[in-house]
Parts: structure tokens; C-alpha cells; sequence
């Protein structure tokens, strides 16, 4: 396969002696990486790998990278992330602030639910908020229709809902199989998510047409998944488009930058609060308040409405928590900063 076959070869430039490649699994410190001249394992450079380097800044699956490559030993050492098109990232799960990255440069997110116990409308609307806050197109899939006599109605109700393509399918019978892969294009890189069990690898070996990911049935006393899938690894298809199956995730937690992802998952929400009549309407009992008249007229759910506001407090939380935390690591750095003064003027002065 030729590097663009691996998808759409951002700008970029390279010294001499260096290599472009594109990220295609992530095992821990290890890479696997695709080249023009065929794949090689990677690690990552003495500088990517300080302390101070924000995760975000190293390389995740779909990564376009430039490296220094030993051709003889079939390894590489990666020098630079290029610039990303798009960043699927969470907040990690616990209590540490830090954000995890998912995958990268990825044009087009699947959401992928299924119609038993899993189906749950407020874990969609997180997953549609860090979807359209990676910067990529999202679409929802919903599996396992066969258990639902009413999936397809559903689908067309989250359709006009989110405004984002939503489709009813299931890997038994092949329902919407055709249309799933309508939505692919060649060269563009699609990121599947959801919980374990869902279905994800089940889709990405139809559209493959082999079994190149390991599934596994859900547990029936609970309908919940076992992680079959460990890693993500992009995997191209036929058709020249690029999967990325990922790892069941079971917490979706929101980071402060997502704050117009939350926008576009709620793009009706936010249409109704311009048409108040006034600009800090908090939409509770002020006059001319378009959100509370949509409310009271059917147009919008009040459960809609209250999982937008638990996202946004969330998201405020977040932002407060993020800025305590930097102010913390300045107060840091900067104390280390003034030790090491102190240090050189008594060196200077000759003191012990």
C-alpha cells in the first residue's frame, strides 16, 4: 500500500535523513507506524518524552508523525506530532483532571449503541458533545435493531434530533449494513465508540468482510460487554477508507475545551436561547423566555433541556478545576525557577 492509501498526507516538510509516517497502533512506550517504505516500530523521542510534554502532545492512533528511521533494524524514533485536523479526546476516568486522547485526524465519529439495556439518550448526548468537539462528523449506529420492532422510528427521531445521520442496524439479518457503508469515503479515517458489547468489532468485520477483530457475546444477566477489543489500530478497507475500533469505554466524562461541542450536540437548544428576550435569560422565570414557551409547547423536552444544563455545569466545574490546576503547576514552576536564581547567585558569590 502507498503512505496515501493510509488517508489524506497533511502539509508538511522534513530534514534530511527524516520520514513522514502515520500512527496506525499504540502499544504503551511502542508504536507501530506506516511509511511510504513499508511499517516500522517506533519510539518516541528523547524530547517527546520529558515529563513537562503534555500527553496531548505525543503521539495517538491516526497521529501523522515525522521520524528518524533505522531501515536495517525495521525501528524508528519519532521527532514531531504534525498538526492535527481533528482530536477525539475525554477526560480520564477517576479523579485526575488529566484529558485522554482516543485517536486522531479522524473525519468522521460512529457512536455506536445498541437496543438492549445499553440505550441510554443522555450517554448519546456526551458522546455526540466529544464528538463534535474533536472537530469531526459524527453519525449514530444503533445495533442489535433486531431486538427492537420500533429501532428504525427511533433512528429517524435521533436523526432530526441531533441533526447527524443515525442509522438502525444489525449484524444478524444485515439490516442498514448498505447504508453504513454509503457513509464511508476513500481516504477518510472513522473512529468507532461506545461501551462494551455494543457491536463495534462486529461492524468493522462486516465492513471488512473478514473476521479481523475478536467479539464476544454480552453477559446475559446484565447485557454488558467484555472488552474484546485492547488497543486501537487503524485498519483500512477495500474502499480506501480507514477504521479505528476502540476499547469499550465506560466512563464519558467531559474536559472544559468541549464547551462548542456542547454547542452543536445542542444546536436547538442553543437556536431557542438567542430568541429570548434577554441576552443573560437563565431561562427560569424571566419574561420572553423562548426555552421555557419551547418547553411548555412540546418543541423541546424538558429532558433535553436538563441533560444540556448538567453538561454545561459540568463543564463549568471543569474549567474551574483546570485553572486551579494550572494556576498550581505556574506556582510550581515558577518557585523552581526562583530556587535555581538563588542557587546561581550563591554560586556566583562563592557561598556554600
Amino acid at each position: 500500500m502507498k503512505l496515501s492509501d493510509w488517508g489524506i498526507i497533511p502539509d508538511h516538510s522534513l530534514a534530511e535523513g527524516e520520514t513522514l509516517g502515520r500512527v496506525t497502533e499504540e502499544q504503551r512506550t511502542n508504536y507501530t507506524v506506516v511509511t511510504e517504505q513499508g511499517p516500522l516500530t517506533a519510539q518516541l523521542s528523547g524530547k517527546l518524552l520529558h515529563p513537562q510534554v503534555n500527553r496531548l502532545d505525543r503521539p495517538v492512533v491516526g497521529d501523522w508523525v515525522v521520524l528518524r528511521a533505522l531501515w536495517s533494524e525495521g525501528k524508528a524514533v519519532v521527532q514531531r506530532v504534525l498538526p492535527r485536523k481533528s482530536l477525539l479526546k475525554r477526560k480520564a476516568a477517576g479523579e485526575t483532571e488529566a484529558i485522554q486522547p482516543l485517536a486522531a485526524n479522524v473525519d468522521l465519529t460512529f457512536i455506536v449503541t445498541s437496543m438492549n439495556r445499553d440505550f441510554n439518550p443522555k450517554r448519546l448526548d456526551r458522546y455526540l458533545t466529544i464528538a463534535h468537539g474533536s472537530g469531526s462528523r459524527a453519525a449514530i449506529l444503533l445495533t442489535k435493531s433486531d431486538l427492537e420492532p420500533e429501532s428504525a422510528g427511533l433512528a429517524a427521531e435521533l436523526a432530526a434530533k441531533h441533526g447527524v445521520p443515525c442509522l438502525a442496524l444489525s449484524a444478524l439479518t444485515g439490516e442498514g449494513l448498505d447504508p453504513l457503508r454509503a457513509l464511508l469515503q476513500a481516504r477518510e479515517t472513522v473512529v468507532f465508540v461506545g461501551s462494551s458489547g455494543v457491536g463495534k468489532s462486529t461492524l468493522v468485520n462486516a465492513l471488512l468482510g473478514r473476521m479481523e477483530q475478536a467479539t464476544s457475546a454480552v453477559r446475559e444477566d446484565d447485557d454488558r460487554g467484555r472488552h474484546t477489543t485492547t488497543s486501537r489500530r487503524l485498519i483500512p478497507t477495500q474502499g480506501n477508507s480507514i477504521l479505528i475500533d476502540t476499547p469499550g469505554l465506560r466512563e464519558i466524562q467531559l474536559d472544559a475545551s468541549q464547551e462548542e461541542g456542547l454547542e452543536e450536540s445542542f444546536a436547538s437548544v442553543e437556536e431557542l436561547a438567542l430568541q429570548c428576550k434577554f441576552s443573560n435569560c437563565a431561562h427560569e422565570s424571566e419574561p420572553g423566555c423562548a426555552v421555557k414557551a419551547a418547553m411548555k409547547s412540546g418543541e423541546l423536552a424538558e429532558e433535553q433541556y436538563e441533560s444540556y444544563l448538567k453538561l454545561k455545569r459540568e463543564l463549568r466545574a471543569q474549567a474551574r478545576k483546570q485553572d486551579k490546576a494550572l494556576a498550581s503547576e505556574d506556582k510550581k514552576k515558577w518557585k523552581a525557577i526562583g530556587k535555581m536564581g538563588r542557587e546561581r547567585m550563591k554560586h556566583k558569590r562563592g557561598e556554600d
